[in-house]
């Protein structure tokens, strides 16, 4: 968490990032605005209050996106000082006890790695390139939860169902993305239209028509629709179809980082 302010707090509200159309404010107002929700939906469930629906990104990240930029910080370090306390009495409550988020059911391990892989992804999405988003973001438990999470809740933009659809990928396709040293992760598209991720037991461990090879950091930015403009990506398979596993993978991607 002290890694994220610091970084954000290098940065003006209105620098670029990864995401098309976004700023550093807009990452901001997105995190604060999710981490809030977390701690309120766990608060309710400790209280045996009964749980409501998760708030849509757009209903719950309105307020923040309209407050100045310092005061958006402000209420940033807020936010996640407060999940951070609310999510260690929630895990004080046991292993087994969960909460609802999205339709899905989490604990707060779960919900604990899911917030640490949005700093460190975000972070990124503003920073770039650098030795701390190196290391954060070749975390082998990251891309674990990346494939937990985004079979969890398939509505996500970055779900394989909205991954793969419109792209022309046959039913039975399986695009793999490989780590050297690391277990497999692949796309599969379902024979019912519908789409999964895959985890390895280990590198090499899953065949598919195409394989994307890339390194750890990369490779987890991919499974969120991003990539680095200086990492090396190589692609395996029929290269005809080499437009749809790019669309499939990395819809909306520009150039980041730039120049």
């Amino acid at each position: 968490m002290a890694t994220f302010l610091t970084s954000m707090a290098s940065v003006p509200a209105n620098a670029p990032t990864a995401c098309t159309g976004w700023t550093a404010h807009h990452v901001a107002a997105h995190l604060a605005a999710g981490f809030e929700e977390v701690y309120v939906l766990i608060e309710n469930s400790l209280a045996g209050r009964p749980s409501r629906d998760t708030r849509t990104f757009d209903e719950r990240e309105a307020p923040y996106l309209a407050m100045d930029a310092d005061a958006l910080r402000e209420v940033l370090r807020d936010r996640l000082t407060t999940t951070a306390k609310v999510l260690a009495d929630f895990r004080a409550a046991g292993p087994d006890a969960v909460f609802d988020f999205n339709g899905h059911s989490f604990t707060a391990a779960q919900m604990s790695t899911h917030l640490d892989s949005e700093l460190a992804i975000h972070r990124w999405d503003f920073m770039g390139e650098d030795a701390i988003s190196e290391e954060l973001l070749s975390e082998p438990a990251f891309t674990r939860h990346a494939v937990f999470l985004l079979n969890a809740l398939p509505m996500l933009a970055e779900g394989a169902p909205n991954r793969v659809a419109g792209t022309g990928l046959r039913a039975g396709t399986v695009i793999v993305l490989r780590t050297p040293g690391q277990p497999d992760v692949a796309l599969k598209v379902d024979t019912d239209g519908e789409a999964s991720y895959l985890h390895g037991d280990s590198a090499g461990s899953i065949t598919g028509q195409f394989v994307v090879t890339t390194d750890a950091a990369n490779r987890l930015l991919t499974m969120w629709g991003r990539h680095s403009s200086r990492r090396q990506i190589i692609v395996s398979g029929n290269p005809a179809q080499w437009g749809a596993v790019a669309a499939a993978l990395w819809p909306d991607v520009h150039e980041w980082p730039q120049g």
